[in-house]
């Protein structure tokens, strides 16, 4: 019966996103793959054993539909706007490849340099509130660019 309830559980946060905006949906999938990447597998197996632990003894906290919405509200960037300064090219198979340098490993692409710029907005977005969730300092920006010409 379990396997049923968390079948069920699955089902509806499937359903919950797919009632987000395609650009909510993105950036959820973005958050998600960067805290998959940047984890090392046995850190990442770790965590899962204990977040089952901590669901085994209800020692978790429940969240809603609504949670998540505001999660995402939180997430997005309202009134003023950071600066972080984002090196883009274009790559070998034929993508655009942004990158913001003062936030390691954090990349992104796109079919067009415009749908660069707006991925790893999201991107950015989604790295600081990992380290922000995670009480990690996020990193200072500081624009000193050069183009040297050789």
């Amino acid at each position: 019966m379990q396997a049923v309830s968390n079948s069920s559980a699955v089902q509806q946060a499937i359903e919950e996103v797919e009632r987000l905006s395609v650009d909510d949906q993105m950036l959820l999938v973005e958050i998600i793959r960067q805290r998959l990447v940047q984890d090392p597998h046995s850190e990442l197996a770790a965590q899962v054993a204990e977040a089952r632990e901590s669901y085994r003894t209800g020692n978790v906290r429940r969240g809603t539909p609504q949670d998540i919405r505001q999660a995402l509200d939180d997430l997005r960037i309202t009134g003023s706007r950071t600066m972080r300064q984002v090196i883009i090219s274009p790559g070998e198979d034929g993508y655009w490849v942004a990158e913001c340098p003062t936030l390691p490993g954090c990349i992104s692409q796109g079919r067009s340099r415009d749908e660069a710029v707006a991925n790893i907005s999201e991107a950015i977005l989604g790295y600081v509130a990992a380290l922000r969730e995670d009480g990690l300092p996020v990193p200072e920006e500081h624009f000193d660019t050069l183009v040297v010409a050789v």
